[in-house]
């Protein structure tokens, strides 16, 4: 009865070896592509942390082509604000800071230069896109010079656990400094 019980654990821990040893496998022949992409990097603009995600940041150089963004872009900078141009290159077209200021200011020239609005849509423009995700940490290349990961400490400790929610505590101050002068009264 005794070699069977024995017999029965060796067994089982082979099995879970061997489960264990087809999990590390498959976990290094994971495979994303573009269909899958979405379910393992969601964007941070449309999505919230979880706990055991890590922000992961992919760099690029892209061309600012012909499209609707950029022909949006290009109504603004001659018929709107032209000031809020940065503000979409940076939220929609994913440029770098630097990048979202210099990409109108480019477009903006060639047109005071002569250059029609459709030979400014149709020039290419080079700029840095920076894009965000949260993802698990196992998941973002390591040998890939476009990713790397974003240190956010602590994240965990501020996800509300009911609502994965970002959650921070503030704690209210009176006008009074340290030594007791009234701040509001101070000019």
């Amino acid at each position: 009865m005794l070699t069977l019980a024995i017999m029965r654990a060796n067994a089982v821990s082979y099995f879970a070896l061997g489960a264990i040893k087809l999990l590390r496998r498959l976990m290094s022949e994971l495979i994303i592509n573009e269909q899958n992409f979405n379910e393992y990097f969601h964007d941070v603009r449309t999505h919230k942390p979880e706990k055991g995600q890590v922000m992961a940041c992919y760099t690029a150089m892209a061309d600012f082509i012909d499209g609707p963004l950029k022909r949006d872009v290009l109504e603004i900078l001659c018929y709107h604000d032209a000031m809020s141009a940065p503000k979409i290159m940076r939220k929609m077209g994913c440029a770098v800071e630097k990048d979202a200021y210099h990409l109108p200011l480019e477009m903006a020239k060639d047109l005071l230069a002569g250059a029609t609005v459709e030979e400014v849509a149709r020039k290419p423009y080079r700029y840095t896109l920076e894009v965000f995700f949260y993802t698990k940490k196992e998941y973002v290349p390591k040998a890939d010079p476009h990713w790397s990961i974003v240190s956010i400490i602590n994240l965990n400790e501020f996800l509300d656990n009911a609502g994965n929610k970002v959650t921070i505590e503030t704690k209210e101050v009176e006008n009074e400094n340290v030594d007791g002068n009234d701040l509001s009264q101070a000019k």
